[in-house]
């Protein structure tokens, strides 16, 4: 997780035997930002990338004097073509100012 004045993403990490190869999966990654009407006029990038490169990005101005604060999902699939671990990304950035990188994975049997 991380928390950064105005933005915070998230993402967790499952592992085990959870998966099969060829059923498609989802990924859904919950984001959330956090406007605390202190910063203004950036543009709050949150994106997920799922393993096989396909993305789900939302991108938030924040305007002044208005709580453009929201919580949402992100969400990508994937079918697994072979067994191994699976890896996605949640990045989130603001205005350049603040950033993160959190992964999170599934195994696959």
């Amino acid at each position: 997780m991380h928390t950064g004045q105005d933005a915070v993403c998230t993402a967790t990490a499952t592992s085990g035997n959870t998966g099969e190869v060829g059923t498609s999966y989802q990924i859904i990654v919950d984001y959330h930002y956090d406007d605390r009407i202190c910063v203004w006029g950036n543009d709050i990038t949150f994106r997920l990338t799922g393993p096989d490169g396909t993305t789900d990005e939302r991108v938030i101005h924040d305007g002044a004097l208005f709580d453009d604060g929201e919580t949402g999902k992100l969400q990508v699939s994937f079918t697994p073509t072979s067994p191994g671990p699976y890896y996605w990304t949640i990045y989130c950035e603001e205005g350049g100012v603040c950033s993160s990188t959190s992964q999170g994975s599934i195994t696959i049997n």
